[in-house]
């Protein structure tokens, strides 16, 4: 990339770094997001491969000082992995109604299918915690402290899940992250879309197999009817290393701005923004 890329990078990222500080430490009025968001874009459109491990693509969006950060992963999963999943959807006894697991007022809306926790499926599952782990993306945006239940879900036709939030609190601990993993190529069935409530509307994801959303477990969301073929999707829950959604976002935006200062071999900038990081995660980490 020529230097004039890479700079532009770099401001960009500082931009986005000052303004996530102005945030949280001053709460800014509103006029403050959108540069935010014209930040990100520039970075964005700079062409600079961040995360080589995935293509990424997140949103925050501002409202009323909520803060909700949506982060889309492609290619979470490799094609033979992708195949394995295949095989543990096959299997005729492999599961059973899905809301059995389902909160008491979220159990009367769930219509779906869930794999039991044994076997084939728990090994998959256990691949999946392992590959989110190992992605750069994940961890920078979730800062995992563990995972609290991984499922595999499937819907036919006629099946949905209604509009609901997850529960605050699954087996003792607390959720701040849920994600979807698709498993299913879109095209192999219609409806069946994550439909995720925001203050301006609605949000619909139906992504490629292999590709993640991960959003907070305090947004209101349902699952499209699905009218023909066949939803497959893991779906899991995430306690974080940081509870609050703003001091996250703000450690993404740096963990944004210390990937571009790596690529510019910017020693200096690179050690003042791991200072940063580490000071940061002390505060807001527990």
């Amino acid at each position: 990339m020529p230097a004039t890329a890479l700079e532009a990078a770099i401001r960009a990222a500082a931009l986005m770094l000052v303004q996530s500080f102005v945030r949280y430490f001053i709460r800014a009025p509103k006029s403050s997001v959108a540069a935010t968001a014209a930040g990100r874009d520039t970075a964005a459109n700079t062409g600079l491969d961040l995360y080589r491990e995935a293509d990424y693509f997140a949103n925050a969006l501002h409202y009323h000082g909520i803060v909700t950060l949506f982060i889309q992963i492609a290619d979470v999963l490799t094609g033979p992995e992708l195949r394995l999943a295949d095989t543990v959807f096959r299997q005729t006894d492999g599961f059973e109604d899905g809301a059995r697991t389902a909160g008491r007022i979220a159990k009367a809306v769930k219509r779906n299918e869930q794999a039991k926790p044994a076997g084939l499926a728990a090994d998959f599952t256990a691949l999946v915690e392992k590959r989110l782990m190992k992605n750069d993306v994940f961890r920078a945006a979730a800062r995992p402290r563990e995972f609290i239940r991984i499922l595999l879900s499937r819907y036919t036709k006629g099946m949905e899940y209604g509009l609901h939030s997850d529960d605050a609190f699954m087996d003792g601990k607390r959720v701040d992250l849920s994600f979807t993993l698709f498993l299913a190529e879109p095209d192999t069935y219609e409806g069946g879309e994550l439909i995720i409530e925001e203050p301006a509307g609605e949000r619909f994801v139906k992504l490629n197999a292999g590709s993640l959303v991960l959003y907070p477990s305090t947004t209101l969301h349902r699952v499209a009817e699905v009218t023909s073929g066949e939803r497959r999707a893991a779906v899991g829950w995430v306690r974080s290393l940081v509870r609050g959604a703003e001091e996250r976002e703000t450690l993404f935006d740096v963990a944004l701005a210390l990937r571009q200062a790596e690529a510019a071999g910017d020693r200096a900038l690179t050690d003042r923004l791991l200072k940063i990081q580490g000071s940061l995660l002390r505060r807001w980490g527990d």
